[in-house]
Order: structure tokens, then sequence, then C-alpha cells
């Protein structure tokens, strides 16, 4: 099995966001079949702490409103 990788679109409220949909699709066209994104809820108060609980198979994260 290949490296797993994540990545996510941060935001509050974030589950209207359409980048996951967007990124899976990219993923899937370069091969990626390892990578996977998603929607976090997240505020900015609790931004430093979910980043600070992010393993080494993060691959980035994108911020929204109101971040």
């Amino acid at each position: 099995m290949g490296v797993r990788r994540r990545a996510a679109v941060l935001g509050k409220p974030i589950g209207h966001s359409l980048s996951p949909v967007i990124h899976n699709a990219g993923y899937a066209a370069a091969g990626l079949a390892g990578w996977s994104y998603t929607r976090i809820e997240c505020s900015e108060s609790e931004l430093p702490g979910l980043v600070a609980g992010l393993g080494p198979e993060w691959a980035g994260l994108s911020v929204t409103m109101p971040g």
C-alpha cells in the first residue's frame, strides 16, 4: 500500500464547501489513490489546537471563512 495523505478545508460553517468534491476528483485524475480531502468544522479559536494535533499523514489545509 502506498503512502496515505490527507488534506482538508477548515471553516465554520463548512458543510456547504465543494472543495472536497473538487480536490478528490483532482486526486483521482492525477492517480493519487492514497490521497483524501475533507471538510473540518473549525473556528478561529480552535485552529491552533487542531493544527497541533495533526499527524504526519497531513499534507495541507485550506482555510476559508472566518479564518
